[in-house]
């Protein structure tokens, strides 16, 4: 049962991806499909950006994290062949930011993208809304280990229940405070990028914000950090005359968390892995050399920080 508070918060969140700011076609459709499904136990994403893990990102107009399905209302303009199903004909690989890229999923995640052509005429289109829900409903019935939509259950809650966390979560913190609980600290924010969670342990904590190129902004304390296409390694250096780098002789370890942004404007932190500082220095550009860190682990036991409190 709902409570009056979740019953809010899922109020104001439906509310904004709702909002009446798609084409008419697309606005007209995900309202049709999402009346007619009428289930709350669903979770809607709007404008969900995508991977294609070809350094390529598309945009899905609806997705349903619990059954990895996403929807697509096709106009005239976009490509409408199954091979296509993952390639939305808006180009928003050259406009992304780097902190949408971080919020991205990736494609491999999405098991089957459903389409209505907005083209055509209105019965048609209500026949395909139709077609779609009865797919949505069948796959939540047959989808083992289903979890109901539960607005008043953090991603923090749900990380604390599980005692891991995995790169493939797609989880998003909003700040530190909500990071730190899960290796048993206080839930304050810290504007520190880089600090150790727990006495002796040869790994760092790294909240950091990844950018694309030279001369974009940058971390608080003046260090620049990129990203392999395929995430496996972040790249760091100084920003001449901003900071100094931490000494190479610190745990090795770092636990990351990349600050993300998705299309509806809201901003937190997801999860990358645990990277190994491994002494070596790649050239990117003309400037100084960075430092390799590459992902030794795409997953986290948090059971030692939990248990030690």
């Amino acid at each position: 049962m709902v409570t009056v508070d979740a019953a809010s918060v899922q109020r104001d969140y439906l509310f904004r991806t709702f909002l009446a700011h798609r084409k008419r076609s697309e606005n007209y459709v995900l309202n049709r499909l999402w009346h007619r499904l009428d289930d709350l136990d669903l979770k809607p994403v709007a404008q969900q950006y995508v991977d294609r893990g070809d350094g390529t990102y598309a945009l899905l107009d609806l997705y349903f994290p619990q059954l990895n399905i996403g929807i697509e209302c096709d106009e005239a303009q976009h490509l409408t062949t199954e091979a296509a199903d993952l390639a939305r004909t808006v180009a928003v690989t050259n406009s992304i930011t780097m902190d949408q890229k971080v919020g991205a999923i990736r494609a491999a995640e999405i098991t089957r993208v459903l389409r209505v052509r907005a083209t055509d005429d209105i019965v048609t289109v209500h026949a395909h809304i139709d077609a779609i829900v009865h797919v949505i409903r069948e796959r939540k019935t047959t989808s083992q280990g289903f979890q109901p939509w539960d607005p008043a259950l953090t991603d923090t809650r749900r990380v604390l229940a599980r005692r891991r966390i995995e790169v493939s979560d797609n989880y998003i913190f909003s700040g530190t405070k909500d990071i730190r609980p899960l290796f048993g600290l206080s839930a304050v924010t810290v504007q520190r990028a880089l600090y150790r969670v727990a006495p002796r342990d040869n790994k760092q904590l790294w909240c950091i914000r990844l950018v694309d190129r030279a001369g974009t902004s940058t971390a608080s304390n003046g260090v620049e950090n990129r990203t392999s296409a395929d995430w496996t390694e972040i790249y760091e250096r100084e920003v001449p005359e901003r900071a100094s780098l931490p000494p190479q002789g610190g745990p090795p370890d770092r636990i990351v968390f990349a600050r993300s942004r998705n299309a509806l404007g809201e901003s937190g932190y997801r999860f990358l892995g645990v990277f190994n500082l491994t002494g070596a220095t790649t050239q990117l550009d003309a400037g100084e050399p960075f430092r390799v860190h590459t992902r030794s682990s795409d997953s986290l036991d948090l059971a030692p920080y939990l248990d030690r409190i």
